[in-house]
């Protein structure tokens, strides 16, 4: 049993040195990230005037309903002619549900 037991520290000690050694060239580990499209910014103004369904901005985005939320929140409108239209704080309430 002790055998096993110092086979399995060795094996844990040389997958650390790997993953050390691949995060010191610059590799990312985990799930890639979905980045908002293009046309977002567009969607979440016509998503906001009520021109659009939820539904169908999903559709649109190709996001998830948690993905399009959260790529709201981290976006940030170009300023413009009506970029007070494009803020946060105008958004239109989405669900009682608080945010996590």
């Amino acid at each position: 049993m002790c055998a096993l037991t110092w086979e399995r520290a060795a094996i844990r000690a040389r997958q650390a040195d790997g993953v050390a050694a691949a995060r010191a060239r610059g590799v990312r580990f985990g799930r890639p990230i979905k980045q908002a499209p293009e046309n977002f910014g567009a969607v979440v103004k016509e998503w906001r005037r009520g021109k659009l369904p939820i539904m169908e901005v999903l559709a649109q985005t190709g996001l998830s309903e948690p993905t399009f939320y959260r790529r709201l929140r981290e976006w940030k409108p170009s300023k413009g002619r009506n970029s007070s239209a494009d803020t946060p704080e105008t958004a239109r309430p989405t669900s009682p549900v608080s945010p996590a």
